[in-house]
C-alpha cells in the first residue's frame, strides 16, 4: 500500500522539482528514508508552499561519490558530479554517509 511522506526542500531545488527539471532528490539513507518505497508519494514543502510527486525508483549507494558515478548530477539539479558531491557533503558529512549510505529518490 502506497504511503505519503513529507520532505522539506530548500530553494532553488524546491522549484526545480516542481518544474520537473530535477527528478532525483538525494538524501542520507537513514531510518526515515528507508521507509520510502517505489509507488509512495512525497509531499515536498518550502515555507507555506507544497506539492507532491510519486516515487518511481530508489538508487541506493554507500556514499554520494558512488551515487554520482551511477547517475548524471544534472538530474539532481547540480552541474557536475564533483559539484554534487561537494554540495551534498555540506548537508551530510562522510561519517554519516558511511553509517547510513545514501539514496537518490527518483521522482
Amino acid at each position: 500500500m502506497a504511503v505519503t511522506h513529507d520532505m522539506r526542500v530548500k530553494q532553488p531545488y524546491f522549484d526545480m522539482i516542481n518544474a520537473d527539471t530535477k527528478d532525483i532528490e538525494c538524501r542520507l539513507y537513514d531510518a526515515k528514508r528507508r521507509k520510502i518505497c517505489v509507488g509512495d508519494t512525497i509531499v515536498f514543502s518550502n515555507g507555506d508552499k507544497n506539492f507532491s510527486r510519486r516515487v518511481a525508483g530508489l538508487l541506493i549507494a554507500k556514499d554520494f561519490k558512488k551515487l554520482f558515478s551511477l547517475v548524471d548530477a544534472r538530474r539532481a539539479g547540480l552541474e557536475t558530479a564533483e559539484n554534487a558531491i561537494a554540495i551534498m557533503q555540506e548537508f551530510y558529512d562522510l561519517d554519516a554517509q558511511n553509517e547510513f549510505g545514501v539514496v537518490g529518490i527518483v521522482l
